[in-house]
Formats: C-alpha cells, structure tokens, sequence
C-alpha cells in the first residue's frame, strides 16, 4: 500500500529540522555564566525597574 505525499508545510518543517542540523557544528553553544541566577536576578531587575537612556546616549551609542 502506498502512503500519500508528504504535505508542503511538513516539507517545509524538514527542510527547516535539515538545516537547523547542518547549522549546528557552526553554533556557539558555550555556557558562560559562573553563576546563572544572577542573570536571572538581572533580568528580573530589568523587568520591574526597566532603566531608558537619554536621547543623546542612544544616538551616540548607535552612531
């Protein structure tokens, strides 16, 4: 018994999972962090108390 054609978007979907594998040797996957939880707390902080720069600084920052 044949089975019927795979569908475009799971073609897609395994073309997607295929690249994504042969992509992975390049990936930089080291774990920096000491200590994860103070990026945690960081994030958080960030969160609760979001902190905008001035005008002037962002421009200069992305210029």
């Amino acid at each position: 018994m044949m089975r019927p054609p795979l569908s475009r978007p799971t073609l897609v979907g395994l073309g997607l999972l295929a690249v994504a594998l042969v992509l992975i040797p390049l990936s930089d996957l080291e774990v920096i962090a000491t200590d994860p939880w103070s990026e945690v707390l960081r994030f958080g902080a960030g969160l609760l108390a979001p902190s905008f720069p001035a005008g002037a600084e962002l421009t200069t920052t992305l210029a």
